[in-house]
């Protein structure tokens, strides 16, 4: 093994250890892990090692990349001016740049197609374990009900949160993933065991009584199917037609509400003057216009404030249940455009290698892949136009994958033997 591969794999390992412990978080079971802080530990020895990789070059180059790092500048350049300089520089050291860490690292060492597989498998088992523990927790009494009377899951905490829609979101965007490596895999055993991942992901968004994570991981599915049945509608239809029979009777009631509840006018979401959605988006609209250079990231709760005060208005500040609203408040009008060029980059990256994975000979696994990906960030997109999801770091990790596998195809990784699965 030469030195340079010798590093990248130290970093790689260094990497799926961060990623274990932050997707796991397994010191919140055993609190003397804390103490060690082995997340902080295994990024910062993974970025150590980083410097000594040979193929930064191709990384920086990278659009993806220069995206985000433009988004990491514009939010470092805007601390002083923010509303709270405080909470933003605490929120960007602590968790946005960690996030780019993260995004950069992967990059490195997902560099063949055998570390992309391992990695995409870790983070799948990773959240089917986390989804596990959110059913035992919800089955343990674990819950909170929430205005209309459902029933949600509380304490349980993966990717530095514990807000239920964001894990909810989480769970969605793995569940595509588990189907394609229940359709790639071989055997019973295999098959069995990456459907009951998918299930346990299903079962645990249910349980976090996320509408946002409902119709994310509703959308993710329709399209993955639609696009590995795009030959095939009427097997398409019937396997949707199916899985809603068989499903929807096993909801129990208040969940069923609570999901119709998504589209109701009248519903809190939508209808009241003071705290109903279309009220904090138009006010989130009116910051955007007092403020198009924004106001620091992780300040919209206090913008929200502002305008609920100039329009005579008490009582709770609250968050802006879009991401795109969120990041255009929050980093400005520039900030906005950098994001969503960012998000496209992620779905210009899966369609590239759709193209490549027709050309002869064809690569069927990878173009299924690539489908399932785009499932997850069809599930994402819905989900974050209802809730605030700009900054969590879930879709972050999965871009940073789809660019990193279009670089394996298109050779820019150095060569790479093709995708198996055992």
């Amino acid at each position: 093994m030469d030195v340079r591969r010798k590093h990248n794999s130290v970093t790689f390992v260094f990497v799926l250890v961060a990623l274990v412990f932050m997707y796991v978080r397994p010191y919140e079971i055993l609190p003397a892990l804390e103490k060690i802080q082995i997340t902080k530990v295994a990024l910062f020895s993974a970025l150590i090692f980083s410097l000594l990789e040979g193929n930064k070059g191709s990384i920086l180059k990278e659009k993806g990349f220069r995206l985000f790092a433009l988004l990491e500048l514009l939010t470092a350049a805007l601390i002083p001016f923010s509303i709270w300089p405080a909470n933003s520089m605490d929120f960007w050291l602590n968790s946005y740049l960690k996030v780019f860490a993260v995004f950069y690292l992967i990059l490195l060492v997902a560099a063949d197609y055998r570390k992309f597989n391992i990695t995409v498998i870790v983070i799948l088992i990773c959240s089917s374990i986390m989804a596990a523990r959110t059913v035992a927790a919800f089955y343990d009494g674990q819950i909170i009900f929430d205005h209309d009377g459902t029933r949600r899951v509380t304490g349980i905490s993966m990717l530095s949160s514990n807000n239920p829609n964001d894990i909810a979101v989480a769970f969605a965007m793995a569940v595509p993933l588990a189907l394609y490596f229940y359709n790639v895999s071989k055997g019973v055993i295999s098959k069995s065991f990456y459907a009951g991942v998918a299930a346990v992901n299903l079962l645990a968004i249910l349980f976090t009584g996320s509408r946002g994570g409902y119709l994310g991981v509703l959308f993710g599915l329709f399209i993955f199917f639609i696009l590995k049945y795009k030959k095939r509608k009427m097997k398409f239809a019937i396997i949707s037609v199916l899985v809603m029979a068989i499903v929807l009777p096993l909801l129990p009631s208040d969940y069923k509400a609570r999901f119709m509840s998504s589209f109701d006018t009248n519903d809190y979401s939508y209808s009241d003057e003071k705290m109903g959605r279309i009220a904090i988006w138009k006010r989130g609209l009116a910051s955007i216009a007092k403020e198009p250079l924004g106001s620091g990231i992780k300040n919209y709760t206090i913008t929200e404030g502002e305008r609920k005060r100039e329009q005579g208005f008490t009582g709770k500040w609250l968050v802006a249940h879009n991401s795109y609203l969120q990041i255009a408040v929050e980093l400005g009008v520039l900030g906005l455009v950098l994001y969503m060029m960012f998000l496209w980059e992620g779905f210009r990256s899966l369609k590239k290698i759709i193209v490549l994975s027709e050309l002869p000979p064809g690569n069927n696994r990878t173009r299924l892949c690539a489908y399932a990906f785009a499932g997850s960030m069809a599930a994402f997109v819905v989900s974050s136009l209802f809730l605030s999801q700009a900054y969590y770091w879930n879709q972050y990790i999965y871009i940073a994958l789809i660019i990193s596998l279009k670089n394996i195809m298109t050779g820019a990784a150095g060569p790479a033997p093709e995708l198996k699965m055992k």
